[in-house]
């Protein structure tokens, strides 16, 4: 064999060689990539609720250029593309979801290359909820009530308020709250709004409302005087500490003991053997028991 056949020989081997290293390297390529774009998965989206708002999140890749949600429905399927690995409580409601239907959620990666998506994670079942907004209340002292804006989409609202030491509650369909008949002292009020419609969830509480509270006591029902015996008798509506009892115009203020219970009002009789004037003109109104309680009515007359 000549020295030009055996040189011929080994360039050809050469090229063989050559093209089997360039198939290695592009098969290596290709299998990084298939790595980087195929292999590694997103985790299944995570749902986040934190009693005011909703968060959709997965795991954060920063090979990638963003992240691609999909929500699956039997009527529809909604894409929605975010840089973030956090979808807000905003996006979700700018997008087309509708509150109320049943999804199944899935996240997949988004590379910067055109085409350069992962396959999507697992998926996870979700309802697109949404809380309503919280009551904004204002207060109306002359007529003794708090009143708030509808909220929308709310059905009705639970109304909290502090008596004594311990909070109560009272459902409200309006938008308003009569406070007059709690009793006299510092109030404390917020309000929270419930939808019954589905998929909107109850509202995180308002803004507490402070303020000092003057109940206004309402006039005697029905008074009587008993000649022989001095005993005044006297009905109410609400039970009350203390009585200003009129002698002739004079006023006198006495303490009242317990009262008996008759056709839901309270009796209360009083011996006024002390004070009582021959022929004198009796007249009755509630005293004030301190500062937080106010009378402006009627003195009632026998």
């Amino acid at each position: 064999m000549d020295i030009a056949t055996l040189s011929k020989r080994k360039k050809n081997i050469l090229l063989v060689v050559f093209i089997a290293f360039g198939i290695l390297a592009i098969c290596g390529i290709a299998g990084v990539f298939m790595l980087n774009y195929n292999t590694f998965l997103p985790s299944a989206p995570s749902i986040l609720d934190d009693g005011n708002s909703i968060l959709i999140t997965t795991v954060l890749n920063e090979n990638y250029q963003g992240y691609r949600f999909r929500f699956q429905s039997t009527s529809a399927d909604v894409i929605l593309d975010s840089t973030s690995n956090i979808l807000t409580g905003d996006q979700l409601e700018q997008s087309e979801l509708v509150v109320g239907t049943n999804y199944r959620v899935s996240v997949c990666y988004v590379a910067e290359t055109e085409g350069g998506v992962t396959e999507y994670s697992e998926s996870v079942s979700w309802v697109y909820s949404k809380y309503l907004a919280s009551p904004i209340l204002s207060l109306d002292e002359g007529n003794q009530i708090i009143t708030w804006q509808e909220v929308d989409k709310a059905d009705y609202y639970t109304v909290h308020y502090k008596e004594g030491k311990e909070y109560q509650s009272e459902i409200a369909s309006g938008t308003y709250f009569d406070y007059a008949s709690l009793s006299g002292g510092d109030k404390e009020v917020y309000v929270v709004a419930h939808s019954v419609k589905g998929g909107y969830k109850s509202s995180s509480p308002s803004e507490k409302l402070t303020f000092v509270h003057t109940y206004k006591l309402k006039d005697i029902k029905e008074t009587s005087f008993d000649k022989d015996s001095k005993y005044l008798t006297v009905k109410t509506e609400e039970k009350i500490d203390y009585l200003t009892i009129y002698i002739n115009g004079q006023s006198h203020v006495a303490k009242l003991t317990d009262p008996t219970r008759v056709n839901k009002l309270y009796v209360y009789k009083i011996n006024i053997v002390t004070i009582y004037e021959e022929d004198a003109e009796i007249g009755v109104a509630p005293y004030p028991q301190n500062r937080f309680y106010s009378f402006a009515g009627n003195i009632l007359y026998i």
